[in-house]
């Protein structure tokens, strides 16, 4: 171990030891230790879930929930579902978990459809419908049985909103909410968004019970 015998090494030493070391981009170097680097990770998680939760979307979330069976349950402001604005309309208890669950197969089965049969995937304003949309446009390439598949699927949904008497406005309020992700804005939307959810729901429900 050196020893400084002079003021002048002594003050090198000292200038050594106070030297603010620097990346290649002129930031100050940082500690890369694994408690750090942890402490760091922890930082930047902590930091995006306090921007996500200061989200009015998230904000407006109620505190508990009425489930199907009537019971209550905490919402947390966390959840996936409220990234999306039919997940909201479910936390807010305005959609039962059949017409959750109905609202994602519809928009799951609009994407394959647009993808693999019309042959147009456009971006859309939702990050989460986006994720899907990526995912069906890097999938392999359907059969032509699976083709078939898809086409009656499509056409039996189809038909089932058109059996509702109510065709259009049904297939408008799933594209403005399922599709495009935009809240219901008036109550008009929101129940035509119902009678499609409920004959989506039945649809597929009654062909899960015949199997």
């Amino acid at each position: 171990m050196a020893f400084a015998k002079t003021s002048n090494q002594l003050a090198r030493m000292r200038a050594a030891v106070n030297l603010v070391h620097r990346e290649a981009n002129g930031r100050h170097k940082r500690s890369s230790t694994k408690a750090d680097l942890e402490s760091r990770r922890k930082e930047s998680e902590d930091q995006i879930m306090a921007v996500a939760l200061a989200q009015p979307h998230r904000r407006s979330l109620p505190k508990t929930r009425i489930r199907d069976d009537g019971r209550r349950q905490d919402v947390d402001p966390r959840d996936p579902l409220a990234s999306f604005a039919l997940g909201r309309l479910f936390l807010h208890s305005t959609l039962s978990r059949d017409q959750l669950e109905a609202g994602q197969k519809y928009t799951s089965l609009f994407l394959r459809h647009g993808f693999h049969i019309v042959g147009v995937l456009p971006r859309f304003p939702s990050a989460a419908i986006n994720d899907v949309a990526s995912g069906i446009s890097c999938a392999a390439e359907m059969s032509y049985e699976e083709a078939v598949a898809l086409k009656r699927s499509w056409n039996e949904a189809q038909t089932a909103l058109a059996d509702t008497c109510e065709w259009q406005a049904c297939s408008s309020a799933l594209m403005h909410v399922c599709v495009l992700d935009r809240e219901p804005g008036d109550d008009a939307v929101l129940g035509s968004l119902r009678v499609a959810l409920n004959a989506l729901s039945n649809l597929w429900n009654d062909r899960r019970s015949r199997r």
